[in-house]
This record gives C-alpha cells, sequence and structure tokens, in this order.
C-alpha cells in the first residue's frame, strides 16, 4: 500500500502533549493543529482523508517542517512495508 504512494498521512505527538497531522499529497504537505488528544486529530483526519494510509511518528520536540514530514514519513511507511510485506 505505501510502496508507491503519492498521498500520506502522518501524525505524531509533540512532547508538550499535544498532536499535529499532516497530508503529504504529491509535492506539498499540508499541516493540520495542534489538537488536544489524539482522538481529536484522528477524528478530523478520518473526515478530510478517510482513504489516506496513515504511519505515526514518536514524539517531536517541536513541529516538524514540511522535509521533515515527508522524509519522517515514507521512512516510517517503507519500516511497516519491510515488517508486513504490504
Amino acid at each position: 500500500m505505501y510502496r508507491h504512494a503519492s498521498s500520506l498521512a502522518v501524525i505524531y505527538p509533540l512532547e508538550t502533549g499535544e498532536w499535529l497531522f499532516a497530508a503529504i499529497t504529491g509535492p506539498r504537505v499540508i499541516h493540520f493543529g495542534p489538537f488536544e488528544s489524539r482522538d481529536d486529530a484522528d477524528e478530523i483526519l478520518s473526515e478530510m482523508y478517510p482513504d489516506m494510509p496513515t504511519v505515526d511518528l514518536p514524539a517531536q520536540s517541536r513541529k516538524l517542517d514540511g522535509d521533515g514530514v515527508k522524509i519522517m514519513g515514507y521512512a516510517a511507511a517503507q519500516q511497516v512495508v519491510a515488517q508486513t510485506g504490504e
């Protein structure tokens, strides 16, 4: 699923406890948040991008820029592929 995807959602917490997500659509990265909880972020993500594959990142010290989201998001997606063979 991730191997050739040009669209990917990346969700991650900040060390402050807030949550963010970003949608990668081709060359664009669209940032959303911060949200008070994972549930709030998940609800909006699922409403806006219901069919987009999603990966989780570990807690970050600050909001990632577009390049950081792409690099870390696609790396996390590749790990999923390697682990599951999808």
